[in-house]
């Protein structure tokens, strides 16, 4: 299971870059010691089977790291064995997964979380709280001061609850739900428009709140940010700006 969630986060981080990384499979016939490293000892000239993938920058493009292949003296593409489908380690994983999730059986998610892990909640507050003390307050302060702080204040919020929600229905509706260990979602989410004008420090703010607003959105179930303080100040969920008083003058 960690195996198969760290492919889906390697794989998603590859896959959003501009342009996509690529993974090698097919290391051909003949064994490019050039893109494969050997298994075991050097065998022959020949590819007997791939264990592991050459990664490029992009398709046919340069090579970022070295895949690993087992060589053999005789071309064994001449008996190749085909496994059907329903044989397939994928296929009996996942059928092993529905008949797990409708067990009656304790989810995985039901265990306590592992302190070491870098992407439990806490840790995910501990991020939201570092986006509201750095990234936030740099773009607050390079924002035109000739506008009321309170809109620039608003602008900021409306964009983190603008990426959170779009996060939430991300996740709702990709494999990634199910990855809690997904880090980072590609900032091409937000309009390249939104972006082209804003300072540097308002573009660190907008990566900031896509991979805070991720990383909550895929835990299970999901974290959830209040955006509705209310009208009496309840100070059991929110510290003071600046001023103190019974009642909420904005968020």
């Amino acid at each position: 299971m960690a195996y198969f969630a760290k492919c889906l986060e390697v794989s998603w981080l590859a896959a959003v870059q501009d342009p996509p990384l690529a993974l090698n499979f097919c290391p051909g016939e003949k064994f490019d010691t050039a893109l494969f490293k050997d298994y075991n000892k050097r065998v022959g000239p020949y590819v007997e089977f791939l264990v592991w993938p050459a990664l490029h920058l992009y398709a046919n493009g340069p090579l970022l790291t070295k895949g690993v292949a087992q060589g053999c003296q005789q071309n064994p593409y001449n008996r190749r064995r085909f496994i059907p489908s329903d044989q397939s380690f994928t296929f009996r994983f996942e059928q092993q997964r529905s008949i797990s999730r409708t067990s009656s059986e304790p989810r995985d998610t039901d265990a306590i979380p592992e302190l070491s892990d870098p992407k439990r909640p806490s840790k995910v507050a501990e991020k939201l709280k570092e986006l509201y003390e750095i990234e936030w307050k740099n773009a607050l302060d390079s924002l035109d001061q000739s506008i009321p702080e309170t809109e620039n204040i608003k602008s900021l919020l409306d964009v983190l609850n603008d990426i959170f929600h779009r996060c939430k229905a991300l996740a709702r509706n990709t494999l990634m739900k199910d990855v809690p260990t997904a880090e980072y979602l590609t900032i091409e989410m937000i309009p390249q428009e939104q972006l082209s004008s804003q300072s540097r420090q308002v573009k660190a703010y907008f990566e900031k709140c896509v991979e805070v607003c991720w990383l909550a959105a895929v835990q299970d179930p999901p974290l959830e940010l209040n955006f509705s303080p209310g009208e009496k100040f309840d100070t059991a969920l929110f510290k003071d700006y600046t001023e103190r008083g019974p009642y909420v003058e904005f968020q």
